[in-house]
């Protein structure tokens, strides 16, 4: 499982992910390999926020979450980790939302929380799937990694004429990724949706320019139209 050194501890180079993309047609008919369930966490392994992993870093959950609700596959989102349960080896990563068992730090009492950064990140990232299809069924398109360690991780995802370009920051500094491909002609402007004050504009070479990510952080732009 690739989520947990890339996203997790943030210790392991972001080419892992592109690897396992690259290997899915091997085990998986055509049919099934953009219907695989995806997850950061569940009842069977230690909370993606526990201390071996993200250590309660509200940033790399953000990032973890924008890379599981806008890359292949289906999204399943165990309960809690919108609250930030940070619960490590069973049962202790099975605390309830409301007040019960197995509770501890984040978990204690009742947690449903609807202005939680987390929470509210996660509705963020739904509307985003409910607005542009791409990001549900869209193709994956490998704009760029990083072999040598924690960086860079960004694709688009396509469906027709609507393009969705992901760009994540794993590393805790700025990182720039250079200008790549785009589907849209030059002059189209770019929207980030995480900030639509942020434009970009694809070039007369048909290329997003250069692009800079902050550390733990993620960028998505679509056409602004």
């Amino acid at each position: 499982n690739s989520i947990g050194p890339v996203f997790g501890t943030a210790s392991a180079n972001t080419k892992q992910i592109e690897d396992h993309y690259n290997v899915l047609p091997t085990y998986y008919d055509p049919y099934a390999q953009n219907r695989l369930v995806t997850f950061l966490d569940n009842h069977d392994k230690n909370r993606f926020m526990s201390s071996g992993l993200a250590n309660n870093n509200l940033s790399r959950l953000a990032n973890a979450l924008s890379f599981l609700y806008s890359s292949r596959g289906i999204p399943c989102l165990y309960q809690g980790t919108e609250q930030a349960f940070n619960g490590g080896t069973s049962p202790n990563n099975r605390e309830d939302v409301f007040d019960g068992q197995y509770e501890q730090g984040p978990s204690a009492g009742d947690n449903f929380s609807m202005t939680h950064a987390a929470f509210r990140h996660v509705a963020q990232l739904n509307n985003f799937r409910r607005l542009y299809p791409a990001l549900r069924t869209g193709t994956h398109i490998n704009r760029w990694n990083n072999n040598s360690g924690p960086g860079l991780f960004a694709y688009a995802r396509r469906l027709d004429t609507q393009e969705v370009l992901v760009v994540l920051n794993t590393a805790g500094s700025n990182q720039t990724m250079p200008d790549r491909a785009s589907l849209y002609p030059p002059g189209t402007v770019m929207v980030n949706l995480f900030n639509t004050n942020e434009t970009i504009t694809v070039t007369a070479a048909t290329n997003t320019p250069s692009i800079t990510v902050p550390g733990t952080s993620c960028k998505m732009f679509i056409a602004r139209a």
